[in-house]
């Protein structure tokens, strides 16, 4: 210890210098959910410090607090707050041991109060409750096995069997390729999928009745945007190709004219302008093919194989080797 000169290391506090303003990973995840939902900042240990409130000389202070509604949000850890469905009642509380789990309980349940006596509304949130929200609502990639029911009639979940991607209530069955009903209604694991799908697959799924039995892995994106990244090239094409298809039949009465158009802007999102809906077989064809090359390309395989005729005096290309 000759090398070290006095008060050259600097010692922190166990809880930091802040120590009074604590809260959890999962509280601030949630906070800054919240505050994306909200489209506003709210004020909380990472945002100003916590808001503090004093009632009849008792200083609370408030994990995070939007003065846009005056309402304070509360995340009560289940263990230091004595959540009733997560804990014994008559269990010791581990901080504070001198009271029980259910005495911490009215305590959280009498602070919430006391806030609410201020005018301020107060929500109140358990972590289990977060973390029951953040693993039933994943928003990402999720690598699962899933069970299909066993009568669905179009199946929405996919499968690669012999490069090819098949749509089946039984992967055994799929993959033996018999034309039979299937005999393993009762083994879940011979008809079970593993797959890698998107969560907005997962839902349809789930509402078609598939069962989730395993969650392997989630990627996790923060932030999402509805249409894609394609949404505007995609509209404009498709705008081309349907004013260029005509009408969908001869003769159509005004009436009949403008609900269609109605009915295409409602489910398409496009509007369309009825005198420049007439019928041209070239320029329908070249908005297609536009469409098509960008799908086409953007799922195309990088690792195919690419096939050259070379001479033999000919150098080989660069990274390539006989």
């Amino acid at each position: 210890m000759t090398h070290l000169k006095p008060n050259q290391i600097g010692i922190l506090l166990e809880n930091g210098y802040n120590s009074r303003q604590r809260q959890s990973k999962t509280a601030l995840q949630y906070l800054s959910w919240l505050e994306a939902k909200l489209g506003r900042p709210l004020r909380h240990k990472l945002n100003g410090g916590e808001k503090e409130v004093e009632v009849n000389g008792r200083k609370f202070l408030l994990d995070a607090y939007d003065p846009v509604e005056n309402r304070a949000y509360e995340i009560n850890g289940c263990i230091f707050h004595g959540c009733p469905d997560c804990t014994n009642p008559t269990a010791k509380a581990p901080l504070e041991g001198k009271h029980t789990m259910e005495e911490m309980y009215y305590k959280t349940k009498e602070r919430q109060r006391l806030i609410e006596s201020t005018g301020i509304a107060v929500a109140a949130v358990w972590e289990h409750q977060i973390r029951n929200e953040i693993r039933n609502s994943p928003e990402g990639l999720i690598k699962c096995d899933v069970l299909p029911p066993a009568n669905l009639r179009y199946p929405v979940i996919g499968l690669r069997i012999n490069n090819k991607l098949i749509f089946t209530n039984c992967r055994s069955c799929a993959k033996k390729a018999e034309n039979v009903a299937c005999s393993h209604a009762s083994e879940p694991e011979k008809r079970s999928i593993h797959t890698t799908v998107t969560h907005v697959e997962l839902e349809v799924a789930i509402e078609r009745r598939y069962k989730v039995l395993k969650v392997y892995e989630l990627w996790d994106w923060s932030k999402w945007e509805k249409g894609g990244l394609f949404k505007d090239f995609v509209k404009s094409y498709i705008k081309i190709k349907q004013k260029a298809s005509g009408w969908p039949k001869a003769d159509m009465s005004a009436e009949e004219k403008a609900t269609f158009l109605s009915d295409h802007e409602k489910h398409v999102g496009i509007k369309l302008d009825s005198e420049n809906v007439r019928e041209n077989p070239a320029i329908r064809s070249i908005a297609k093919l536009q469409l098509n090359s960008v799908w086409g390309k953007m799922g195309q395989r990088p690792d195919k194989i690419e096939t050259q005729i070379l001479s033999v005096n000919d150098p080989l290309p660069y990274g390539y080797s006989l």
